[in-house]
């Protein structure tokens, strides 16, 4: 019959069924349920023929579900017996129907939970065998992925609903621990497997079926520790590959997580620290965040935190904090927040149970205790603090911030009573690198840096010093009128800090002074409250604005090119708004002078609005020039085109032009210009479209904050001709290249190991090559390419004892090795630290052997490594001289002259560039590892007593170019203004490192000559 019709009977057969009385003989009636039950495990899945069944298997009278469950049974058993492979899935659909909403199904799963196992670990072990004879055939491989997945998911259904039946049974049934350690090894099987179809969505479900089999069975952990230590290392590979130590790590975090790992067992010897210390250092985010998960997460917020576990979390985080990936970052915070919350739980705990302890060894073990915390967060904070350096990229600094303000907002930066008293290791040097970071181009950088500058101790920040709040005041009102839009950010993020402050009103009262400016400002009471001072202050601070805006208004009525190249409006508007969203406009004192002060703000605001309405209004909002036929509009937009649009050229709109410092009366006979008693400024379109963009925003943006948070008082009131462009075909030329370049090293390779005078001639420009292929100007495709190519070389070029290439050349690949390994691409990085696995095993500890390791720390490894082989190339000398030269940077390939030209060009030409941002590269980071290696160097050239390795004259005139670079770069930084860090930051930056390598070169070179 059809489907239909079948449904129709399956119905009525239910029907009969529930009118059954009890006596009645059983052979119509087993046929019937057999029938039924072979009729539910025959359908394909998702046919209603199946849930019809169920429907009707579910309504049988109480003293008949029993013999259902029997018959059920049978037909179970004899499919997992007798089932062949190509039956698998259907039987795998069919345990899944009996758990979906079929009680009596369920009944019939736990009955055979034995031999459900038993099938779902024969099932496993065939997928897997399949999969390794399918290698290469990508559609089979896909079928047979979903397949496997649907036997995890379904095995990962058996062991939930089955818990309590498990644990029930374990004492009595040898088999099922057997059977479970048979399901557990296919499990750990897929996950270790780095290119097994399924392993990337079974990953997924990793920590889930670990966490399902230990709560059925908390004996097989050590299992599962066993199979998982005893796979292989995972080798340099893709990305995604996590390997064993990545599978080893999500189920220890599960454990300990769900209370199956005690402490004193994980930590007790179950598995090796220096394990858990590489897999906190892994290449793969996600191992390193289980391992860290392992070390922070406990299922008791109070227990107490050992020192081995502060001694982990001090090892992994300074290369964790340079992660480029946010939900890394955010992960990496979330579980550190949990070992402080169990810091801070387990002191409260510790500290009340002093109170009421009568046993002194008890007491003594505690206070031991609490003084381990306070020792591990001091030493905490003064590694964040001291991470704070300028140059610090976005990533390092954004992540040490937060994790300060944790430290913060769990325990406190004051020098109180407090247990762990933080405050007392914040020197002014840490603080004022944290006020440097409100320079930084990332607004959640400078909103982090003034959100814990308020937390410090106000000694160690010291805005209270007149002459430090002085400066501070004066930066931050030059910051107001600067051409680039966020310096206004920065700006009002230090008048915020300053706000605070009993002395601001006369620092304010200095500035108007030397600016002419007539400011009224009141002194705030001996004993002001600290809500009256912030209202007095920031009443000063927006009057002081206030006036400074008015008359740059004035001044851009009357030339509005003048405005975007000297003063533009909107940053002192920024910073008026900025100021006024911390005061609280319900419960103001001053009430006449803020009204006043409010009808002269919306004033300014509408003059703004004209001023620049000619090129951006609600006709134009995108700047583009209004059909406007208005006679007063049409002139003034016709005096401003008149101003800005040039008449001898047709390429203003792409190249800048200098303002003359003489005006003439007939604008046809004289190009526009500014006279400014200072420079001239070359002023582009794009600045008078920012100009006023920008300030027509910040307009909006001040009124919407004055109508929506001040109460209302009263009512009333030239190219060559060609048919492909090169961008067209840059995609093509760099997987030529690429191609190319891959084919030509392995044809070197086999050529060094075969003919290695044959292959001399062609390594130099083949290195040439390599070096220039890893250019800052390349691709990301071409320098992934020359990672993998390097990474392949290594071990027979770079690290060979009779050093094919010849010193130079061995080094320069070095060099864009240890490049590479500081790239911005994250891709780039990862390829380049794949290095690790290639070293020769005479080169490496048998600890460290075959392990893939995050590119901070392979940077590390790589420069002690190329010390190591200086030594085995009997080169000490060179390599300390070689080393030395990075150190000052003259590896670099650029002069001074070079670096103070591109310096001294004018900040218009960047109006729209954020400066050279450093998302990654970390400069200071590699001057200081190269200097830390170079003091070994010594130590070794010194045990070798080979004094003459190095000769005098060399010395002397790497010593003469240190001092000299030393003297000019502090000559640099005392000709740049006042407070350098916020108006010139990043000429300050690479001038104070250029300082710190003359510095550091000249230590390293003192050291060398008392060694001789």
């Amino acid at each position: 019959p059809d489907p239909v019709q079948q449904i129709q009977l399956i119905k009525k057969a239910a029907s009969q069924l529930e009118k059954l009385n009890e006596g009645k003989p059983g052979g119509v009636l087993d046929a019937c349920l057999n029938t039924l039950v072979l009729m539910f495990s025959s359908p394909q899945a998702k046919n209603p023929l199946r849930r019809a069944i169920t429907s009707a298997l579910g309504s049988v009278p109480g003293w008949l579900r029993e013999p259902t469950v029997n018959e059920f049974s049978t037909c179970l058993s004899d499919c997992f017996s007798s089932s062949s492979s190509d039956q698998f899935p259907h039987v795998v659909d069919t345990i899944a129907a009996c758990l979906d909403g079929f009680p009596l199904g369920e009944r019939c799963i736990n009955n055979l939970l034995p031999e459900v196992l038993q099938f779902f670990s024969r099932v496993l072990n065939e997928y897997l065998n399949q999969n390794s004879a399918l290698a290469g055939r990508h559609i089979a491989q896909a079928q047979l992925m979903q397949s496997c997945l649907a036997a995890v998911k379904t095995s990962m259904l058996v062991l939930q609903r089955s818990q309590d039946r498990l644990s029930g049974a374990q004492q009595s049934h040898d088999k099922l621990e057997d059977t479970l350690g048979s399901l557990l090894s296919c499990y750990v099987h897929i996950l270790t497997d780095g290119v097994h179809p399924v392993r990337s969505e079974h990953n997924r479900h990793g920590g889930g079926v670990a966490g399902q089999l230990l709560r059925c069975n908390p004996s097989s952990l050590a299992q599962m520790v066993e199979a998982l230590q005893s796979a292989p290392p995972c080798r340099a590979g893709p990305s995604g590959s996590r390997g064993a130590e990545g599978a080893l790590m999500t189920c220890l975090r599960a454990a300990r997580a769900q209370g199956v790992l005690a402490s004193s067992d994980l930590w007790g010897g179950l598995v090796p620290i220096s394990l858990i210390q590489r897999a906190l250092l892994h290449k793969h985010d996600q191992v390193r965040i289980d391992a860290l998960g392992l070390v922070c997460e406990n299922h008791r917020s109070t227990e107490v935190v050992t020192s081995l576990e502060m001694d982990l979390i001090h090892h992994s985080l300074p290369p964790n904090l340079s992660s480029q990936s946010p939900g890394i970052r955010e992960q990496t915070v979330s579980l550190l927040k949990k070992l402080l919350c169990r810091v801070r739980d387990s002191t409260q705990l510790l500290q009340k149970r002093g109170l009421q302890e009568r046993d002194h060894e008890q007491k003594e073990k505690d206070q031991q205790v609490l003084h381990q915390y306070k020792e591990f967060l001091r030493r905490l904070c003064v590694s964040l603090l001291e991470v704070l350096l300028p140059g610090a990229s976005f990533s390092k600094c954004l992540m040490s911030l937060k994790l300060l303000g944790l430290l913060g907002q769990l325990f406190t930066f004051t020098s109180g009573p407090d247990a762990f008293a933080l405050g007392e290791i914040v020197t002014p040097a840490h603080a004022q690198n944290v006020l440097y970071c409100v320079a930084s181009n990332f607004l959640e950088v400078k909103q982090l840096a003034t959100s814990l500058l308020q937390q410090l101790p106000p000694s160690a920040v010291g805005l209270q010093v007149p002459e430090r709040m002085q400066s501070v005041l004066q930066a931050a009102l030059d910051l107001s009128t600067s051409t680039k839009p966020f310096d206004s950010v920065t700006a009002a993020h230090l008048l915020n800090l300053l706000l605070r402050q009993p002395e601001l009103n006369q620092a304010l009262l200095l500035c108007a002074q030397n600016q002419r400016l007539d400011l009224q400002i009141s002194s705030p009471p001996a004993q002001a409250s600290e809500s009256l001072l912030l209202e007095l202050n920031t009443l000063d601070v927006v009057r002081f604005l206030l006036l400074c805006l008015q008359s740059e208004v004035s001044r851009a009525e009357s030339s509005l090119l003048q405005a975007a190249a000297n003063f533009p409006l909107y940053g002192r508007a920024y910073c008026i708004t900025a100021v006024l969203q911390h005061l609280d406009t319900q419960s103001l004192s001053q009430t006449e002078r803020w009204r006043g002060l409010v009808s002269e703000l919306i004033a300014v605001c509408y003059r703004m609005s004209n001023v620049v309405s000619p090129v951006v209004q609600s006709s134009s909002p995108e700047g583009l020039i209004p059909m406007d036929t208005d006679s007063e509009t049409s002139a003034s937009l016709k005096k401003i085109l008149q101003e800005i649009q040039p008449r001898d050229t047709n390429e203003f709109f792409t190249s800048s032009r200098e303002l003359d410092t003489h005006r003439g009366d007939d604008p046809t006979t004289h190009t526009p210009s500014v006279n400014t008693g200072r420079e001239d400024y070359r002023v582009t379109a794009q600045m008078v479209l920012v100009c006023c963009w920008r300030s027509m925003k910040e307009v909006a943006m001040l009124l919407a904050h004055l109508c929506q948070s001040l109460p209302v008082v009263y009512a009333d009131e030239d190219t060559r001709p060609g048919l492909i462009t090169e961008e067209q075909n840059s995609v093509h030329s760099v997987e030529l290249l690429a191609a190319a370049l891959t084919l030509v090293s392995q044809l070197l390779v086999e050529m060094v190991n075969s003919d290695p005078q044959a292959a001399t001639a062609c390594l130099t420009p083949w290195g040439k090559l390599l070096c220039l292929c890893c250019g800052e100007e390349q691709p990301a495709q071409v320098k992934i390419i020359v990672a993998k190519v390097l990474v392949t070389c290594a071990s027979a070029l770079m690290m060979s004892p009779c050093l094919p290439l010849g010193l130079p050349a061995t080094v320069s690949l070095w060099r864009s090795l240890f490049a590479l390994l500081q790239d911005e691409d994250q891709e780039v990085r990862d390829a380049a630290s794949d290095f690790t696995c290639a070293v020769p095993a005479h080169l490496i500890s048998t600890e460290g052997r075959g392990m893939s390791i995050c590119p901070p720390a392979a940077l590390d490894f790589g420069v002690a490594l190329l010390c190591q082989l200086f030594e085995l190339w009997g080169q000490l000398g060179a390599g300390l001289v070689v080393l030395t030269q990075w150190l000052l940077g003259e590896e670099d390939g650029s002069s001074d002259e070079e670096e103070d030209e591109a310096s001294s060009l004018d900040e218009e030409d960047f109006l729209f560039e954020k400066g050279d941002l450093n998302l990654w590269a970390e400069l200071r980071l590699w001057v200081n590892l190269l200097h830390t290696h170079l003091s070994c160097l010594i130590v070794k050239l010194k045990q070798s007593k080979d004094t003459g390795a190095v000769g005098p004259d060399q010395i002397r005139h790497i010593q003469t170019r240190a001092q000299a670079k030393a003297v000019s770069s502090q000559q640099a930084l005392d000709r740049l203004p006042a407070l350098p860090q916020f108006s010139c930051t990043m000429e300050h930056a690479r001038l104070t490192l250029q300082s710190h390598r003359a510095a550091l070169a000249l230590e390293v070179l003192e050291s060398l000559s008392c060694s001789r």
